[in-house]
């Protein structure tokens, strides 16, 4: 894609699923990519080497704690390391889906943190040097979820549609600066987060996508490669669906 290759991919939460596919897309643009990780250290130290193997120029952060102050650390440590990124991919996310009534406040907490206010702050650190650079990308994974809502999804909803309201602020100061904000609604991909889902509902959902097949992570990652690119130049504040046209 035009516009990537050598430029900074930062990617938060790239050492599985679709995150993976993320890094792994980024790195073939001949990109240098680093990316953020918590509980994944063997499959994010297994991609890196495998990629540095490839001679590609690729970064692993870890993240032990969802603190504030931790979240700032590793941002302090990623720009003394490689700078102010070229692209920012906010990608980390989590679920812990129950019925609202019976919801501990545990788990609303939990997903609100890691699936908004991480990449608030992220945004918050990263978009001032984007904009006196004059040139940027930021691209949120969002999900469906945000726009249609699911049964025992209050909180992972909730999130991510808090996050494409954060997205358009962002366009809209970001814009003047040539910094570009988007987002990506996945459907239903084919990764261990929505394996529980597919394994008890996955035929009657088949037959609702019209193209009669669940998402890959690499269908998210090259829609997010376009978007991070040059060939992307005169699109921001805008949110895409990528679900196989089940809405």
């Amino acid at each position: 894609m035009k516009g990537l290759e050598g430029r900074h991919v930062l990617v938060t939460g790239g050492a599985k699923g679709i995150g993976e596919a993320l890094v792994r897309a980024f790195a073939a643009e001949d990109s240098t990519v680093s990316f953020t990780y918590r509980h994944s250290q063997v499959a994010a130290q297994a991609l890196q080497k495998e990629l540095q193997n490839q001679r590609k120029r690729i970064h692993a952060f870890s993240l032990s704690t969802s603190h504030t102050e931790g979240v700032q650390d590793m941002i302090g440590r990623i720009k003394e390391t490689t700078g102010i990124p070229d692209v920012l991919v906010l990608n980390a996310g989590m679920i812990r889906d129950a019925l609202l009534a019976g919801m501990d406040e545990s788990a609303w907490e939990e997903v609100i943190l890691v699936n908004f206010e991480l990449h608030r702050i992220f945004v918050k650190e990263l978009l001032p040097g984007m904009m006196q650079r004059k040139r940027g990308a930021i691209l949120w994974i969002s999900s469906i979820s945000a726009n249609h809502g699911n049964a025992g999804q209050a909180n992972y909803a909730a999130a991510k549609e808090a996050s494409l309201q954060l997205m358009r602020e962002c366009a809209r100061i970001g814009g003047p600066c040539n910094v570009r904000c988007n987002a990506l609604l996945p459907g239903i991909i084919d990764t261990a987060m929505s394996q529980t889902l597919r394994t008890s509902h996955g035929k009657h959902l088949l037959t609702r996508i019209p193209l009669r097949r669940y998402g890959t992570p690499e269908d998210v990652a090259m829609s997010a490669l376009f978007l991070c690119s040059d060939q992307a130049s005169y699109i921001t504040g805008q949110s895409l669906q990528i679900c196989g046209g089940l809405f």
